[in-house]
């Protein structure tokens, strides 16, 4: 069906059934908002809002399994990549970068997108590496740039260290609960704890540390934003890596503001109140 149909007319073909999917899973299993957040991440969910979310979701998975269509001219005008030339440039030039994420949007889809656009990508994930089964795998064979690692988890340190020596890009969530965290400021009255994994991989590697968001347009279009680098010097000292925390979230505070309807749960987790929340 890919091969017969543009991503606009698949699109549509699939959304029905998974419209009826979401539909019951918000009649089952509701999701519910209930974490503490500054004014501006607070949002109406009603049932329709929440369904639409999830057709997204359910839809954004089945781009996983086509790796190998992605770069295709039909499907690569469905993503646009802010900075890109950049990434660009980086890989040729064999310039370890990590890029620091959070749960928002479309993340996920991220490694993905950037193979597609000739950025070879890898993904730190949680667990440990025996979780990725057999099926993911197969999956990684026809993805662009098959010879490197699509993904690596906590337990790969070595590959890890190798993977960034040998001057790759790497994607790392920097609100996962797994590592030490930092307290950054976000807001008045509130701070935003990041995990360290990011800022010490950039450290040890003398990597470009960069923020990196996936806009979720919907109907298959997405934006991915590359932010500014956070500057060298505050990656020379252990207390210094507040600082580039804060370059990281001030960087994504804008898109957070934008379109809070896709900071997920993870993320809202991260948040803690310091005081009185008046934004």
């Amino acid at each position: 069906m890919e091969r017969w149909f543009s991503p606009q007319v698949l699109y549509s073909i699939l959304k029905p059934f998974y419209t009826v999917r979401a539909t019951v899973n918000c009649a089952f299993r509701k999701r519910t908002y209930t974490s503490p957040r500054p004014n501006f991440l607070h949002i109406s969910q009603p049932m329709r809002t929440q369904r639409q979310q999830r057709v997204n979701d359910y839809l954004n998975r089945i781009l996983e399994f086509l790796p190998d269509r992605l770069p295709e001219d039909k499907w690569a005008q469905n993503c646009r990549v802010e900075g890109l030339e950049y990434l660009q440039t980086a890989y040729q030039k064999k310039r370890p970068v990590v890029l620091a994420c959070c749960h928002f949007g479309a993340f996920e889809l991220s490694r993905f997108w950037l193979r597609a656009k000739g950025v070879p990508a890898a993904a730190l994930r949680a667990g440990k590496a025996e979780f990725r089964g057999p099926l993911m795998r197969l999956k990684d064979k026809f993805s662009p740039f098959p010879e490197v690692q699509i993904a690596f988890y906590g337990d790969q340190i070595r590959a890890i260290d190798e993977f960034m020596a040998a001057g790759n890009l790497l994607i790392v969530a920097i609100d996962s609960p797994v590592q030490k965290q930092i307290d950054v400021p976000f807001c008045e009255g509130w701070t935003f704890q990041i995990a360290a994994g990011a800022v010490r991989l950039a450290a040890r590697h003398n990597a470009d540390l960069i923020p990196l968001s996936v806009i979720d347009e919907g109907h298959w279009k997405f934006t991915i934003k590359v932010g500014e680098l956070v500057p060298r010097e505050l990656l020379s000292s252990k207390n210094d890596w507040p600082l580039a925390g804060k370059h990281l979230i001030d960087q994504m505070i804008p898109v957070f503001r934008t379109w809070p309807e896709q900071c997920r749960p993870d993320l809202i987790r991260c948040l803690k109140q310091t005081g009185d929340p008046t934004i």
